[in-house]
C-alpha cells in the first residue's frame, strides 16, 4: 500500500480469512461461519484504503487517476487471468443454462457489478448456488463500488467533517442491515448500502487510529477479539448473515487492527499465517472456481473429503504461482506510461467479454434446454402468489373449475398436466414453499421467517375462505413434498382449531398429521372431495440438470451419470414417507403416489422415450413432463376416482 507502513499483522488477519473462506467451502474443519472471513476482508480493505488516501490527501499528493491505475494494478490482471481460466473450464463443465448465467456473472465481474447479476440470479427457483462459478466476486464488486465513493467524499468533505461523516455512514449502514435482512435477505447481503457498514468500520479505525481512548479499549480487548475471530466461524450465534455474527467479527477485526500487536508484528511468529496472507487475494480468487466446476460434474452432490482436500491443495498451487508470477511482479512494476497496463486491461476485458458472449451464441444453436428445464409455475408466474391469496383468472381454465389444484411449488408442477384433461376448467392457488396446511407451517432462517410462516398459514386460511364461494369445485388437490413441515429439526407455528394466536412450536409428525386433519375436515364440511398427491422420486441429485449434461457431452463425475432412479423400498426417499403414510392409512385422505405412474421394477424415467424431461430440476416436474405424464398415463382418471 502506497506511502504506508507494512503491517505485518494485517497480513495474519488476511491468512486468517482467507483459510476460513477456504476450509468452510471446503467443507472442512468445524467452521460453519467461515463466510465471517470475506467480513475480515471489508474490515481490513477499508481500513488500508482509508488510511492511503487521507495520508495523501493530508500531504496534498492524492490523485484520482493515479488511486485507480493502481486499484487496477493491483486488482485485475490476476482477477481476468483467473477469469479466463473460469471460462475455459466452464465451457467443459457448465451446461447451456447454467453457462447462461456464467455470461452474465463474467459481464458483472469486469464491470465491477457482479453483485447485481447475482441478485437477480438468486431465488427459490434458481440454480445451485455452486453452479455460478464466479459467485465470489460479489465481494470484489462491493470493495470496487465502495472505491468508487469513498475518494470522492473524503475529497468533498472538509476534514474536520471526516470522523463524523463516517461514523455516521457506518451506523446508517449498520441500521439498514438490520432492518432490511428481515425483509428481503438476498437483496441486503448483495448490495453496498447494506455492507458498507463493515468497510465503513475500517474507515473508523484509520480515521480514529491516534485516539487514546480507541487504542486503550484495543488493547484491553486484543486477546479476546483474537479469540472472537476463531470462536464465532465455529460457534455462530446468529442463523442469517450478516447480522450479529458479523458484528462481533468486523469490530474484533478492527480492534487488532487498532491495537497494532508486537505479538502479531513479528515476522517470525505464525510466518505460515502471514505467508498465505501474502497470497490471499489469489487464493480467494482461485478457489471457488476449482470447488464450482467440480461440484458441476459432481451433480452437485457432496464431494468425498479426499476430493474436497485435492481441490485445497490445487487451489494452493495455482494461487501460489499466479502470485510469483503475474500479481506481484504486475503490482511491483513501475509503468512508465499508464497506457501499457490500461489498453491491455481493456483489451482482455473486451476479449473475456466477446469470448463469452460468442459461445453463448453457440450453445443457443442447440436444443433450447433452457426453455425445456424453465420454471414450472403452473399457469403462470403470478399464479405464484406472494401475499394472501386472490382468484386471479389467469390462475383459472374456466369461470366455473371444478378441480382446484392447492399447495406449493409441487402443486404447482402438476397443473400443466390436470389442465390438459380437467375438461371442466381447473382453478390454481399455491405459494411457494407453503404446504397446504390449515393454521400450521415451518419457519427457517433467512428466507423463511416468522412473519412469512405466518403469512403462509394465512395464504392457505383465504384459500379455505375463497373456497365457500366456489361451488363449481368439486375436487381438491393438495400437493407438497411435506419435508419441511414433518421435518423435526425445523421451528414452526401452529393455530389450534384455525383460529386465535399462532403459538411458536417445534415441528412434529403429530401436528403435521393433526394439521392434515383440520385442513381435510374443513373441505369436507364444504362438500368437497379431497385427494394428496406425493412428490416424484428424487434420487438425490438434479435430474434436469443431468439430462441436459449428458445430452451435451459435458464432464460428469458422479454414480448418477446415467440419470436414472432405482427406487428404494421407500416410495419417496424423502423425511415424508411416514407422514403420507399416515395420511393414506388413518383415512385421512387418499394418497396419489407419482411414483406408481413413473417407475416400474424399481426403475424410474427421468426422460420419456421421445426426449421429453420428466423433470426440470432435483424434484420439480418439467411443463411438458407434466403434460406428458398425465397425457400418457391413467393418472388424472385415478385422481377424480380416488378422491373422496
Amino acid at each position: 500500500m502506497s506511502g504506508l507502513r507494512f503491517r505485518y499483522d494485517i497480513q495474519i488477519l488476511r491468512g486468517i480469512a482467507v483459510l476460513l473462506v477456504l476450509l468452510y467451502h471446503a467443507g472442512i474443519g468445524p467452521f460453519k461461519a467461515g463466510y465471517l472471513g470475506v467480513d475480515i476482508f471489508f474490515v481490513i480493505s477499508g481500513f488500508l484504503i482509508t488510511s492511503m488516501i487521507s495520508k495523501q490527501m493530508h500531504d496534498e499528493s492524492f490523485s484520482f487517476l493515479d488511486f485507480y491505475f493502481r486499484r487496477a494494478k493491483r486488482l485485475l490482471p490476476v482477477a481476468y487471468v483467473v477469469i479466463g481460466l473460469t471460462l475455459v473450464g466452464s465451457t467443459l463443465t457448465l451446461t447451456h443454462s447454467n453457462f447462461h448465467d456464467f455470461f452474465n456473472q463474467l459481464l458483472g465481474s469486469i464491470t465491477f457489478t457482479a453483485n447485481f447479476a447475482l441478485y437477480d440470479q438468486s431465488g427459490y427457483f434458481e440454480g445451485e448456488s455452486k453452479a455460478k462459478p464466479l459467485l465470489h466476486m460479489w465481494s470484489l464488486a462491493i470493495e470496487e463500488q465502495f472505491y468508487l465513493l469513498l475518494p470522492a467524499c473524503l475529497f468533498f468533505l472538509k476534514r474536520r467533517f471526516w470522523k463524523a461523516g463516517a461514523a455516521i455512514a457506518t451506523i446508517t449502514s449498520l441500521v439498514l442491515c438490520y432492518y432490511y435482512i428481515h425483509e428481503n435477505h438476498e437483496f441486503t447481503f448483495f448490495m453496498l448500502p447494506f455492507r458498507a457498514w463493515e468497510l465503513g468500520l475500517g474507515c473508523i479505525g484509520a480515521l480514529y487510529i491516534r485516539s487514546n481512548n480507541l487504542k486503550t479499549f484495543a488493547r484491553l480487548a486484543f486477546w479476546p477479539s483474537l479469540v472472537a475471530l476463531i470462536v464465532i466461524p465455529v460457534f455462530p450465534i446468529s442463523p442469517i448473515h450478516p447480522y450479529h455474527d458479523a458484528v462481533i467479527v468486523c469490530i474484533a477485526t478492527l480492534l487488532i487492527i487498532v491495537h497494532q500487536s508486537e505479538w502479531l508484528n513479528q515476522p517470525k511468529r505464525l510466518r505460515a499465517l502471514g505467508k498465505i496472507g501474502d497470497w490471499s487475494y489469489t487464493l480467494y480468487l482461485v478457489h471457488w472456481p476449482l470447488f464450482a466446476l467440480a461440484s458441476s460434474a459432481f451433480l452437485y452432490q457432496k464431494m468425498d473429503i479426499s476430493i474436497r482436500t485435492g481441490l485445497l491443495a490445487l487451489s494452493f498451487v495455482i494461487s501460489i504461482i499466479l502470485y510469483y508470477t503475474i500479481e506481484k511482479p504486475i503490482h511491483q512494476h513501475n509503468f512508465a506510461k499508464k497506457r501499457h497496463l490500461v489498453l491491455p486491461l481493456i483489451l482482455a476485458s473486451l476479449l473475456l467479454a466477446g469470448s463469452a458472449l460468442f459461445i453463448d451464441y453457440k450453445n443457443d444453436k442447440g436444443p433450447d434446454y433452457e426453455y425445456m428445464r424453465r420454471h414450472n409455475y403452473g399457469l403462470g408466474i403470478s399464479c405464484s402468489q406472494e401475499g394472501l391469496y386472490e382468484k386471479l383468472p389467469q390462475c383459472q381454465t374456466s369461470d366455473e373449475p371444478e378441480v382446484m389444484v392447492w399447495g406449493d411449488s409441487y402443486a404447482m408442477h402438476l397443473v400443466p398436466g390436470i389442465a390438459k384433461l380437467a375438461t371442466d376448467g381447473m382453478i390454481q392457488a399455491t405459494k411457494s414453499a407453503c404446504a397446504p396446511f390449515l393454521g400450521y407451517s415451518f419457519y427457517l432462517l433467512p428466507q423463511k421467517n416468522l412473519d412469512w410462516a405466518k403469512n403462509c398459514a394465512d395464504f392457505n386460511k383465504t384459500v379455505l375462505k375463497a373456497l365457500e364461494d366456489m361451488t363449481s369445485v368439486k375436487t381438491v388437490v393438495l400437493s407438497s413434498p411435506y419435508s419441511a413441515t414433518a421435518r423435526l429439526t425445523y421451528p414452526g407455528i401452529f393455530q389450534k382449531n384455525g383460529e386465535g394466536e399462532y403459538e411458536n412450536i417445534q415441528i412434529s409428525m403429530d401436528y403435521a398429521i393433526k394439521a392434515m386433519q383440520q385442513t381435510v375436515s374443513r373441505l369436507h364440511a364444504l362438500g368437497k372431495k379431497v385427494v394428496v398427491v406425493s412428490p416424484p422420486p428424487r434420487g438425490g441429485y438434479n435430474k434436469g440438470e443431468c439430462l441436459e449434461r449428458k445430452n451435451e457431452d459435458k464432464i460428469t463425475i458422479s454414480p448418477n451419470a446415467d440419470c436414472e432412479i432405482i427406487l428404494d423400498p421407500k416410495r419417496l426417499q424423502s423425511s415424508a414417507d411416514e407422514f403420507l403414510e399416515r395420511t393414506d392409512t388413518e383415512g385421512i385422505a387418499p394418497v396419489i403416489y407419482l411414483s406408481d405412474y413413473l417407475c416400474e421394477n424399481k426403475n424410474c424415467k427421468t426422460q420419456f422415450d421421445d426426449g421429453t424431461f420428466v423433470y426440470r430440476d432435483g424434484g420439480h416436474l418439467a411443463v411438458e413432463g407434466s403434460e406428458k405424464l398425465f397425457m400418457t398415463t391413467p393418472l388424472f382418471d385415478d385422481i377424480m376416482r380416488q378422491a373422496r
